[in-house]
């Protein structure tokens, strides 16, 4: 009698399995609502990170210009990792926009239809 119930609650089961991979987001979704915070959230996060990157290698190069010998070269290194993170956040937030720019966009991309021509031929 137990498999009976199991083999009916699964095949009465079947048609919400199956229908529950359909979802839209309309604009007044919450969804949308939390991806557009984080979007904002992480937004700000990264400008501040890269402010404080910058701030980094200011010292790096005042510190390089005002000292001498092995604090020369500290100063040298603090540069080098100011540039370097520097690059890695702004390769990180451009990732980042084109994650969203191609997961969350309602606009489908379409392959242009006109051709570039010379002008004048």
């Amino acid at each position: 009698m137990k498999k009976y119930f199991i083999g009916v609650g699964s095949l009465l089961a079947l048609p919400l399995i199956s229908l529950a991979q359909v979802t839209t987001l309309n604009s007044n979704s919450g969804a949308n609502e939390v991806v557009a915070y984080l979007q904002s959230l992480f937004s700000v996060a990264i400008t501040v990170l890269i402010g404080l990157a910058g701030v980094y290698f200011i010292w790096g190069v005042i510190g390089f210009i005002t000292k001498a010998g092995e604090e020369k070269d500290q100063a040298k290194d603090q540069m080098l990792w100011g540039v370097i993170i520097i690059a890695v956040m702004l390769s990180f937030w451009g990732l980042v926009k084109i994650v969203v720019n191609s997961v969350f966009s309602g606009d489908q991309a379409t392959a242009p239809t006109e051709l570039p021509t010379i002008p004048g031929a």
